[in-house]
């Protein structure tokens, strides 16, 4: 039984990275980080616009595959123990996996979709608006924060069980 959750939360790890990809690639702050590399407009490709226009969808497919594939690793490992072999690498990738749905949620709450949401929490207060429309600011640098959180969990949990835990690991 315990390698089926393993394995579960591996696969839902990969749907996961997926899902966040999809997101990041429809995202404007991708677009911004092309032109980095001298890409040229992707909008101008119009299957990348089909793509790019369902943006939010992504996010809520992001979202709801990120709780359940943090539930199923949560049940898989729990709280790792002192005497566990295997709890330091348990921690690390626990922490950087907490780490990148922290700043999941901090991107959502900058990104363009939630400002409607967002600017209605604070209708009346001025100054909170004004915060938050500087903490909008800052959606591209919360994805690369996110995307480099996000590979270092990868690579601990690659280190741990590879691309598909075994029986026996």
């Amino acid at each position: 039984m315990e390698i089926l959750i393993e394995r579960a939360s591996v696969t839902l790890g990969f749907l996961t990275l997926a899902a966040a990809l999809s997101t990041f690639a429809s995202c404007r702050s991708c677009i911004s980080f092309l032109k980095w590399f001298r890409i040229q407009n992707p909008l101008s490709n119009k299957a990348y616009r089909a793509f790019y226009q369902f943006h939010s969808y992504y996010w809520w497919a992001f979202v709801s595959l990120l709780v359940i594939h943090l539930s199923l690793a949560i049940a898989h490992t729990g709280i790792p123990k002192a005497g566990d072999p295997d709890a330091p690498v348990h921690w690390y990738i626990l922490s950087f996996g907490f780490g990148s749905a922290l700043f999941t949620f901090f991107t959502l709450s900058s990104c363009r979709i939630s400002n409607d949401f967002i600017s209605g929490l604070f209708k009346n207060e001025n100054q909170l608006q004004a915060g938050y429309k500087k903490f909008k600011g800052y959606h591209a640098y919360l994805w690369l924060i996110f995307l480099l959180v996000f590979a270092v969990h990868f690579f601990f949990a690659h280190q741990h069980v590879g691309f598909w835990p075994m029986p026996g690991m």
